[in-house]
């Protein structure tokens, strides 16, 4: 039998209209959508592709990719992902990946095309429209002219300096601010807390959004230590520390807060 096809497809930055012609007639064509999904469930570039393809009928198959920074983990995550569109692949069935943006910059289509290339699958990329070009087309802005050089870095590479920000995430349907703070803490610093008290709702107005944030403060349970898995870098902070460095916008009043109560919140606790 025949073996199928694996397509990478980039589908843009998240406006359905800048999906490409070939991205769409590839979507179309193929009968298997193998989705990258988020943690929380959310199917980012399927959504995308909703709005300019009709999916009436094909399977998709969900991919839950892990953000470790473990090579290990990150490597297990990879295989299991190509072993499942494999099985599809093996069926004669073409599967196509959407993933945001382009799939040939910072893409998770790369490490999968990697894997099943060397498994003797065939692979084709499918070009999307990136991120930071949609961005400069909004601003009527051109990014570079004649002879000038074009750098792609990613956030906290190079001479740009990361914001800084605090652990944590979204709650959780069925979860409670509290339950959904531990939880986060556990799957992005690999510790436990023993105990957990509120400091501050923060509401915050970003460009592109609305935050409301609910802040706690605790303490890391007995004989562990927090293991960064998502994070490029892990900070311990005194109090004289708080105000140097480059907090998120909406985390700068909080950090001034803090210092300013820091003995009276930390002292009752």
């Amino acid at each position: 039998m025949k073996k199928g096809v694996c397509y990478g497809v980039g589908v843009g930055p998240g406006d359905p209209e800048l999906i490409t012609l070939k991205a769409v007639h590839i979507l179309e064509r193929c009968p298997v959508i193998a989705a990258p999904q988020t943690r929380s469930g959310e199917t980012l570039a399927l959504d995308i592709v909703r709005g300019a393809v009709d999916l009436t009928g094909k399977t998709v198959l969900p991919l839950t990719f892990t953000m470790s920074k473990d090579p290990a983990v990150l490597s297990a995550s990879h295989q299991a992902a190509a072993d499942a569109i494999q099985a599809y692949l093996d069926q004669g069935l073409d599967v196509a990946m959407p993933n945001l943006g382009d799939v040939s910059i910072y893409a998770t289509w790369g490490y999968l095309m990697d894997i099943l290339q060397k498994r003797g699958y065939d692979t084709v990329m499918v070009p999307g429209v990136p991120s930071f070009c949609a961005a400069a087309a909004r601003l009527s802005a051109t990014l570079v002219s004649w002879g000038s050089p074009l750098h792609v870095i990613p956030v906290g590479k190079g001479p740009v300096a990361p914001l800084v920000e605090l652990p944590g995430g979204k709650v959780e349907p069925g979860e409670t601010p509290e339950q959904a703070c531990v939880r986060e803490v556990r799957e992005e610093l690999a510790c436990d807390l023993e105990s957990l008290w509120a400091l501050e709702h923060v509401e915050h107005d970003y460009p592109d959004f609305h935050l409301s944030m609910d802040v706690f403060c605790a303490r890391v349970a007995t004989g562990q230590e927090p293991v960064p898995s998502v994070h490029d870098e892990l900070r311990w902070l005194s109090r004289d520390e708080l105000l140097d460095v480059a907090w998120l916008p909406a985390d700068v009043a909080l950090m001034r807060n803090l210092q300013a109560w820091w003995g009276a919140i930390f002292e009752e606790h």
